[in-house]
């Protein structure tokens, strides 16, 4: 429609054109010229017209009353494929195929009493044919009545009409065929597929059946076409043994899709009972009318009796699970009692450890033994803090590191006859629980560092601060720092290799225990950096 329209448009701008000459706005003339051809030639015309007239693809042709060419464009001749010149003064009816030479004449005579217009085959100067659109006028020029013409090559146009139509004419034909084999291969489907399908007309009566629905019904599709589908499809509650709800009227007035409520049973033509679910959709044609409806329902006997047997074997094992839950948990009571024992046990008798070495140290006069009888009684003492945290713990697996490390400086205040007046305490530990693995070692190495810090970092009863941090650095990385700001450990002592039994134990701890680093500050008194991986 759109080529149509715009041809359309181009044969009327060329007729306005056309009339602008007849009516003197453009002059023409035939002239002799020196050959004694016929030119004709346009005098005095306004430019537009003239570039128009010469440069339109349509053809424009003026002809006498003997049908002689007085003038053409070059569109005209590009169509016929002849020189220009060629054209001029020769009769139009040389170029016409003879087959519609009496057309033309015919549509040539009603043009001089009215317009008229039609299709004319042309012969080009190649032997080919070009179908033209002709638009025939009477006018007149000069006191003299001449017949215009306005062609229109309309070959391409005819030819892309016949290959449409014969497109169209092929796709209905495949539509056909398609449709035809769409619906002997749905029939094949339907009639093969594992659920029974029943389909009715627009009065519920029934207009296809599967042989599966018959296998479910009992009613063959001989004896139950054309009956009522409330008559083959008779279902029933399977608990109040009540007549079902009928899914086919619903699905007839309501227009959608609905379902079978559960536990339905369908009651066989023998009598015999067969529980299904089913749905059933309404059939509509292409303006959304109800024409019928299809009723798809399966057999779920096995499924029921499966889904019974698993909730059966479901709460059988619940029951086992309940009861191995109540077994475990007893057994879980009995071990953490017996742990808080153990930890409890413990406990004591690192207390009574200490009390020994307390009675050693007063039969002693020796100022060296002493020391070193008080050092054992502190390590005595953070490993026993660490059992008493466990057995008071409600999680016996790890202890708050920061409580135990309040009590443990406490207690080596206590020990040597310190307090925060004279020696104070920075102390920082993030909220970090430690496994036994890892609190015993950390509370050891705390004791000996502060041990040395309250022993040798500050004499003569000189005021300093205590430092301990416990911190999370991520990946799973923990650092702990212990240290003063007191004298200092001596530029030439190696922490690594002294003969302080207390630094040899802190080196033994951090690399057999915690499997750390450790490094040595003394920039402002002596700092110890610890860092080791909290989880192993």
């Amino acid at each position: 429609m759109l080529e149509v329209d715009r041809l359309r448009a181009q044969l009327a701008e060329t007729e306005e054109t056309l009339r602008a000459i007849g009516n003197g706005e453009v002059d023409a003339f035939v002239l002799s010229g020196e050959k004694g051809e016929q030119v004709f030639t346009l005098k005095g015309a306004e430019q537009p017209y003239r570039i128009l007239i010469e440069e339109m693809e349509e053809g424009a042709v003026i002809l006498d009353n003997d049908c002689s060419i007085l003038y053409c464009n070059s569109g005209f001749a590009r169509m016929l494929k002849m020189p220009l010149e060629k054209l001029i003064g020769t009769d139009i009816a040389y170029n016409i195929w003879p087959a519609n030479r009496a057309v033309f004449e015919k549509l040539l005579q009603m043009g001089r009493k009215k317009n008229s217009n039609g299709e004319i085959t042309f012969m080009a100067a190649d032997g080919t044919y070009v179908l033209m659109h002709l638009s025939f006028k009477s006018l007149q020029l000069d006191g003299m009545t001449v017949i215009s013409l306005v062609a229109m090559d309309i070959t391409r146009h005819k030819r892309v009409e016949e290959d449409l139509r014969r497109a169209h004419d092929e796709l209905e034909m495949r539509a056909e065929e398609a449709l035809r084999e769409n619906e002997q291969r749905w029939a094949t489907t339907l009639a093969s597929i594992g659920d029974a399908v029943v389909s009715t007309d627009v009065k519920g009566r029934i207009t296809f059946m599967n042989t599966v629905a018959e296998a479910l019904t009992g009613w063959t599709f001989a004896e139950a076409v054309g009956k009522p589908m409330t008559e083959v499809f008779n279902i029933i509650n399977e608990h109040t043994r009540r007549k079902a709800d009928e899914p086919v009227i619903r699905v007839l007035k309501e227009g959608t899709t609905v379902g079978l409520a559960n536990h339905t049973i369908l009651m066989k033509k023998n009598g015999t009972e067969v529980s299904i679910d089913n749905s059933c959709a309404p059939i509509k044609d292409g303006d959304g009318r109800t024409t019928g409806i299809v009723l798809v329902f399966r057999d779920i006997t096995e499924r029921k009796q499966a889904e019974e047997g698993l909730r059966k074997a479901h709460d059988e094992l619940e029951i086992r699970v309940q009861e191995r839950t109540a077994e475990v948990n007893e057994t879980l009571k009995e071990k953490e009692i017996l742990l808080r024992e153990i930890h409890h046990r413990v406990k004591n008798n690192m207390q009574v450890i200490s009390g020994l070495l307390m009675l050693q140290e007063e039969l002693s006069n020796d100022e060296k033994v002493i020391g070193m009888i008080k050092d054992s009684q502190n390590r005595i003492a953070s490993m026993a803090l660490i059992h008493e945290k466990l057995y008071r713990s409600e999680n016996l697996s790890k202890i708050d590191f920061k409580e135990y490390v309040d009590e443990l400086i406490r207690g080596l205040f206590s020990s040597y006859g310190l307090s925060e007046s004279k020696v104070a305490l920075d102390i920082n530990i993030e909220n970090i629980s430690l496994g036994v693995d890892f609190a015993i070692p950390c509370g050891l190495i705390i004791n000996e560092l502060i041990s040395n810090s309250l022993k040798h970092a500050f004499p003569d009863g000189k005021y300093g601060e205590i430092k301990i941090y416990l911190r999370s650095t991520g990946e799973d990385m923990i650092e702990l720092l212990a240290g003063d700001n007191g004298t200092g450990i001596p530029e030439d002592l190696d922490f690594r290799k002294t003969e302080s039994l207390g630094l040899h134990i802190v080196n033994i701890l951090v690399e057999n225990q915690l499997h750390g680093d450790i490094t040595l500050n003394k920039d402002k008194g002596t700092e110890f950096r610890i860092k080791f991986r909290g989880m192993k």
